[in-house]
């Protein structure tokens, strides 16, 4: 089942396979395209992109994402 903690891990993981910083839009790319049969008919189905953006809130409240004003604007970073 796609839910909110497995996004987290997925955005996590996305940036972490296109090299620790991407766009939020290459994110969103990376996880629909490595999870599109988990996000059909789930939960979050329509909603998972919004959700998406709150899961990178909690990886930077994690330590584990910059922080918006140490990234360039629209991109996500690992530490």
């Amino acid at each position: 089942m796609f839910s909110k903690k497995v996004l987290q891990n997925a955005v996590y993981r996305a940036i972490l396979e296109l090299e620790g910083s991407a766009t939020i839009i290459e994110v969103a790319s990376h996880i629909y395209k490595n999870n599109k049969n988990e996000i059909v008919g789930s939960k979050i189905e329509f909603t998972w992109q919004y959700d998406m953006r709150w899961q990178a809130t909690a990886l930077r409240k994690k330590g584990l994402i910059k922080d918006s004003i140490n990234s360039p604007r629209g991109n996500w970073e690992l530490i």
